[in-house]
């Protein structure tokens, strides 16, 4: 469960093969069976992916939200894969779901309006953030472009600097972003914004109210007259009503992070693995319990 195949193949001198062998067949044998046709009770999904190795053949992943148990892991992010799983819910379990938290992949929005079109589609707030941090490097590669040269130094490296939260930089890091914001107006616009967009989930009353505020944090985003702040208040405004869904179902992907870690350590050890099926038997082994470890002599 925690070592590298190959580590644990050198330790019990068997081929690496065959230990891959044995903990496919076990984990295939013991992991709990994912049955959608079983589910019940379940009010709140949560779908994420994964990709086997960087930039490549992505996963899709459910879970319950409330219970954070994964309920189904499937090859791809297409919708006919999550329509596999949503299609395959009781009639009750299906009408039982009041919301999907979920980023802004057209193919998942789909598949969850198709099979599930009384549930809300709440577009989840870390994935919102990550796409700002996106616009922000844009802009900081610009003006990066378009410094003199006697400028360039204070940009350089300053990328952490401004996607990073504040309460996380060392003082030193803090002062040196105080002189960068000072010095370039386009960044302490984008900073600032970044900060204000943070608020928008603090507390919101009600949907109209959230939506409200998201407008006007759009208007300030096109107000600068920068390219990517324009694009990503464009983006905002397009899935305003599931970004807003937030302020009746406070819900976000935030309890599958450190699902994701662990499945981040599973590509790690393995340097990427080319076994989608033995991918999937590990991400599932890495949501159950850790069972009480036993230490064996070799013998």
């Amino acid at each position: 469960r925690h070592m590298a195949i190959d580590a644990v193949a050198r330790y019990t001198g068997l081929a690496w093969r065959t230990v891959k062998a044995m903990d496919a067949r076990t984990l295939a044998a013991e992991l709990p069976a994912l049955h959608p046709e079983d589910i019940t009770g379940v009010r709140y999904l949560g779908i994420d992916e994964v990709a086997r190795a960087k930039g490549h053949d992505y996963l899709t992943l459910v879970y319950d939200l409330e219970a954070g148990h994964l309920l189904w892991v499937t090859e791809g992010r297409s919708k006919a894969g999550l329509l596999d799983f949503l299609d395959r819910l009781s009639p009750e379990s299906a009408a039982g779901i009041e919301a999907v938290a979920m980023d802004m992949w057209p193919a998942f929005e789909n598949a969850v309006a198709q099979s599930l079109p009384q549930a809300a589609i709440v577009y989840d707030r870390f994935h919102v953030m990550a796409n700002y941090s996106k616009a922000i490097d844009q802009v900081r590669r610009a003006e990066f472009k378009r410094a003199q040269a006697a400028d360039k130094p204070l940009l350089t490296g300053s990328r952490y600097l401004l996607l990073k939260n504040v309460g996380r930089l060392s003082e030193r890091q803090s002062q040196r972003l105080d002189e960068l914001l000072a010095a370039n107006t386009n960044l302490h616009a984008v900073y600032s914004l970044k900060e204000q967009l943070q608020q928008l989930w603090q507390a919101p009353a009600t949907h109209t109210e959230m939506a409200q505020r998201l407008a006007h944090w759009c208007a300030l985003a096109e107000a600068t007259g920068l390219a990517p702040m324009r694009r990503f208040a464009a983006m905002l405004r397009t899935h305003q009503q599931g970004i807003c869904y937030y302020a009746q179902y406070p819900i976000t992907t935030a309890r599958l992070e450190a699902g994701n870690v662990a499945i981040g350590m599973i590509r790690k050890r393995a340097r990427g693995l080319l076994d989608t099926d033995y991918f999937k038997l590990k991400i599932r082994q890495s949501t159950l319990p850790e069972p009480n470890l036993g230490l064996y002599a070799l013998t």
